[in-house]
């Protein structure tokens, strides 16, 4: 899996192969676009159109099961539409993969985001998904003078949105990516992004941290809660090491509950990160840039395995270190979860843990530096 993720970090997600192509954009004057929502998995189902033309196509992005399905709107029962509305001026509108859960705005939305604002002229407005107001929320906090340039198509569910959008006085452009939406050029745009719009605080480059990710919390979503015997040993185990290498981080508990903003500060924050594969370490994506390779903050994330295919299939590709392109801004490790974990409940080997805290903590390498129990 290491060597699949490497091979494929260098041959098609490495920044030089980013696909910038005008066949990416359809315009329409005074445009009519309907977002249906998810039709099918991984398929987002819309139509573009006006009173001489409609756009008819169907588009892989260049990732795994992600497909653009433009449909003829002759062909759709407009009386499922739910909600009309009316914009002027010139809009651009884009809807990513699951653009309403957290971790995916930042994995397949963002960097999209990022790149239309950097091609785009100024004047343009942008047209995005939602349910809930959640991704709004997000632009909003992360910047609020770009987020003022989108209107939003707010759906009550993402696989039913059925909405209706009519352009006057200007032009509609959607886009068809060629490249996948994690693709490393555009999580890089993402991030100089943010770093320019959120600054990290003089408290987080002061107060440095140790970032514990747990999902035992009411709020973490598909299981995968770690033990809490075990949880508390693991817990022990890290303020044991803190003292016996001298590091002088706090220790944070981070479950997910933190408002955004503050969640953006424990992130830029921290120098170590360590917890289970989920959400929450999407905030990843906020860690600082470092000096050197060797001062990047480190990650340690619990990761699924054949010994544990109750928990995510098994599917060694369940890690940000693979989602994030081999997430170059950050040292990566892992250890393994181990049986009896379930989909509900988790365990790894202590023993394990500690040699891996003890490595990322104090530089000690208590194990083979090339190693079946560490990537």
């Amino acid at each position: 899996m290491f060597q699949n993720v490497q091979r494929k970090y260098s041959d098609e997600l490495a920044p030089e192969t980013f696909v910038r192509s005008t066949d990416m954009f359809t315009s329409l004057p005074e445009g009519k676009f309907v977002f249906w929502g998810s039709a099918e998995r991984g398929v987002l189902e819309m139509s573009l159109y006006n009173s001489e033309k409609f756009i008819e196509s169907e588009t892989g992005n260049g990732g795994k099961g992600v497909t653009w399905r433009f449909v003829d709107p002759h062909k759709k029962d407009f009386n499922t539409i739910k909600k009309s509305f009316t914009l002027t001026g010139d809009y651009v509108a884009f809807v990513a993969l699951k653009f309403e859960v957290f971790a995916h705005f930042f994995l397949d939305s963002l960097g999209y985001i990022a790149y239309l604002r950097e091609v785009t002229d100024p004047s343009t407005r942008f047209l995005f998904a939602d349910v809930g107001e959640s991704s709004k929320s997000r632009l909003v906090m992360l910047d609020p003078e770009f987020a003022s340039r989108v209107d939003w198509i707010q759906c009550d569910k993402a696989f039913d949105c059925n909405q209706f959008v009519n352009i006057r006085n200007g032009s509609l452009t959607i886009m068809r990516p060629v490249s996948g939406t994690r693709h490393m050029s555009l999580l890089l745009k993402a991030r100089q992004w943010i770093l320019e719009a959120n600054p990290p605080k003089q408290k987080s480059l002061e107060e440095r941290t140790i970032v514990y990710y747990t999902r035992n919390a009411d709020n973490a979503g598909h299981g995968r809660a770690m033990d809490l015997t075990q949880e508390h040993i693991m817990l022990d185990i890290i303020k044991h090491n803190m003292d016996r290498y001298g590091r002088n981080e706090r220790l944070v508990i981070f479950d997910g509950k933190q408002s955004f903003e503050e969640q953006i500060d424990i992130f830029q924050s921290a120098n170590i990160v360590i917890g289970a594969h989920g959400g929450g370490l999407a905030n990843l994506i906020f860690l600082l840039p470092a000096a050197s390779c060797e001062s990047r903050p480190k990650v340690l994330e619990f990761l699924t395995n054949e010994l544990t295919p109750d928990v995510q299939r098994g599917a060694l590709g369940k890690t940000y270190f693979n989602l994030y392109s081999t997430c170059p801004w950050a040292e990566y490790h892992h250890v393994f979860y181990i049986p009896p974990s379930t989909e509900e409940t988790t365990y790894i080997d202590l023993q394990e843990f500690e040699d891996a805290v003890r490595l990322i903590l104090g530089g000690e390498q208590p194990f083979p530096a090339v190693s079946s129990r560490t990537i």
